[in-house]
């Protein structure tokens, strides 16, 4: 391999966490707490829930004091947001293995892990049996314990600054198109997740450490 070949090497992967490594999805849980409510849980899940995952991944307080201004502004659907702030732990459903295992090959192979995840500061880990493969990362930045989120340009600042990487000579991967845009702009490898064998394959092709 020539020098400036070895100059571009993938050093370090930054990946988000949920829906590219946990499955990540609070409409099963709604729809179990609230049968019978059919109407009013897709009003919810269609128009107010991403003002509380929204407002969760930009401050840092428990939930409970995150929804309150959302229960004033929208107190029609109090239970609902009460249930997203005491019950925020069903919506993390079970580790993605196919990309776990992605993952697990990036470690051996020597490649630095991060994450870099829009995430309620409060409920960062997960609880739950079976996330062992976190500890795989060297560091992880939650969003909500920042107040600082994707697709701002500060996070990403902070990320590189935390992290000590260089975009050049890092992957990004995010299921959110507006992330991996903001990444790309700065010189990330960027990859929009859809599926573990398609970020296989991108890996395949961006880290000399797993091409054969």
């Amino acid at each position: 391999m020539s020098a400036d070949a070895a100059s571009r090497d993938v050093e370090a992967a930054i990946f988000d966490l949920g829906s590219v490594l946990i499955e990540w999805d609070p409409a099963p849980a709604y729809r179990r707490a609230f049968s019978g409510q059919d109407t009013a849980v897709e009003d919810f899940l269609d128009n107010f829930l991403r003002l509380a995952t929204q407002a969760s991944c930009r401050v840092n307080a428990p939930l409970c004091d995150i929804v309150a201004p959302l229960i004033r502004s929208h107190p029609q659907h109090q239970a609902f947001f009460e249930f997203f702030a005491e019950q925020w732990h069903q919506f993390v459903i079970d580790p993605m293995r196919d990309t776990v295992a992605l993952l697990e090959e990036l470690d051996a192979a020597g490649v630095r892990l991060y994450a870099l995840t829009n995430w309620p500061a409060h409920t960062y880990p997960p609880t739950t049996p079976g996330f062992g493969f976190l500890r795989l990362f060297d560091d992880v930045i939650v969003s909500g314990a920042i107040s600082m989120w994707k697709p701002q340009r500060e996070i990403f600042a902070e990320a590189i600054r935390r992290f000590d990487v260089q975009p050049a000579r890092t992957c990004f991967i995010d299921d959110r198109e507006e992330n991996v845009l903001a990444a790309s702009e700065l010189g990330f490898h960027s990859h929009q997740f859809v599926s573990a064998p398609s970020l296989a394959e991108f890996l395949s092709q961006t880290v000399t450490q797993l091409q054969r």
